[in-house]
């Protein structure tokens, strides 16, 4: 067992090379997902322009007198709400209110199909993404983080209090992180 004074020596020595192993194990690996989670999101707001453009259109044509409610199941419209904000439609030009409902009909069956064909799109690039890289360094973490905790700091207890294993990445947790489009359905009242 080591006195206080040789451990002071040994935290003095260690700490003045660079942080310890199990820091660097630790930032290497949450890099490493937030590498992976910045090239969805680039990818996902370069796919999200038109769905975001025939949403914000159809918010403008929509009004007092054309409520969007007539077109759209309420759940769906509380949805499209809810992605409006999130996605802050900028448009270019202005968009007057429709005057009539086949405006209103014609924006939404394009909103619908732009938000479906992300949807596809998503999917695909989110189960083709390789989590190999990730899962490596966390399977790392997961095996060797609370032993070079443990000689660094020369305590079992200290080393293991708090610690949790990371689950392997995968496609659940990219989708998690960045869902999928809610496709609006559309009401019965107001398509005639």
């Amino acid at each position: 067992m080591r006195t206080d004074d040789e451990q002071n020596l040994f935290q003095q020595i260690t700490g003045s090379f660079d942080e310890p192993a199990f820091l660097r194990r630790a930032k290497n690996t949450e890099a490493a997902w937030e590498v992976l989670l910045a090239r969805a999101e680039r990818k996902r707001t370069e796919w999200l322009k038109m769905p975001t453009l025939h949403l914000g259109r159809l918010f403008k044509l929509v009004s007092n007198t054309r409520p969007l409610a007539r077109f759209v199941s309420e759940d769906s419209l509380v949805s499209l709400q809810q992605q409006h904000d999130q996605l802050n439609p900028q448009l270019r030009r202005k968009i007057l209110p429709a005057t009539n409902d086949a405006d209103i009909q014609t924006e939404l069956t394009k909103l619908v199909q732009t938000f479906e064909r992300f949807n596809s799109r998503w999917v695909k690039y989110v189960e083709g993404t390789d989590f190999t890289g990730v899962n490596e360094l966390r399977a790392g973490y997961n095996k060797y983080y609370t032993l070079e905790k443990e000689c660094a700091l020369m305590s079992s207890r200290t080393a293991t209090t708090g610690f949790q294993e990371l689950p392997m990445a995968g496609p659940g947790e990219l989708m998690i992180a960045f869902p999928l489009l809610d496709v609006p359905r559309l009401a019965g009242a107001g398509l005639g």
